[in-house]
């Protein structure tokens, strides 16, 4: 009878164990759409798009994004084979080959993503196009930010919310910020 019991909880402790691993391995399996949905609507945030220019503006995105995706994928599969063929000391004929093949995908990636600048430009005016560019460029360290800030408790801020030294006006040095407060 104790085996039998001991069998059972088992069975039940590996059962919950299991469950307990899908459900939480869900949300780092959608952890990249959760970031690119995440990712439109502070862009549109920024943006601030009347309906139509909107609509246009996302069909636009979505399809350079997909195509963007695409790229760097393929990017990052040539990077893993001569990753593969390095470590497996290949020839330097096979090493060159694959290292060209790395450089013409991140040039195609490169031009990918200037297409879609000029294409998302037709869309907006000056300030909104300004807007993305900066968006664009600094999504990714505010991401990091934010994760580390959620981590301490403290979630997504916008730097226009937040004084941080990205918003600091610059201002010139000046002669007692050289100083030390301890003479010698």
């Amino acid at each position: 009878m104790l085996n039998f019991n001991f069998a059972h909880l088992f069975l039940k402790v590996f059962a919950l164990f299991i469950v307990a691993s899908v459900v939480y391995s869900q949300p780092a399996f959608r952890a990249k759409e959760r970031i690119a949905e995440f990712k439109k609507i502070k862009l549109l945030e920024v943006l601030d798009l009347d309906e139509k220019t909107s609509e246009k503006f996302l069909a636009k995105y979505n399809s350079a994004e997909k195509a963007i995706r695409d790229k760097q994928d393929k990017l990052d599969e040539a990077i893993l084979d001569l990753e593969y063929l390095v470590r497996k000391n290949s020839s330097k004929d096979e090493i060159s080959k694959q290292t060209q093949k790395v450089l013409e995908l991140q040039k195609e990636l490169a031009n990918t993503m200037f297409e879609q600048q000029k294409e998302l430009k037709s869309v907006l005016n000056e300030e909104q196009f300004a807007r993305y560019v900066i968006f664009e460029n600094r999504f990714r360290e505010r991401l990091q930010k934010a994760i580390i800030d959620r981590a301490k408790g403290r979630g997504w801020q916008n730097p226009e919310d937040s004084p941080g030294p990205e918003r600091q006006q610059r201002k010139p040095p000046r002669k007692d910020d050289f100083e030390d407060d301890n003479p010698r």
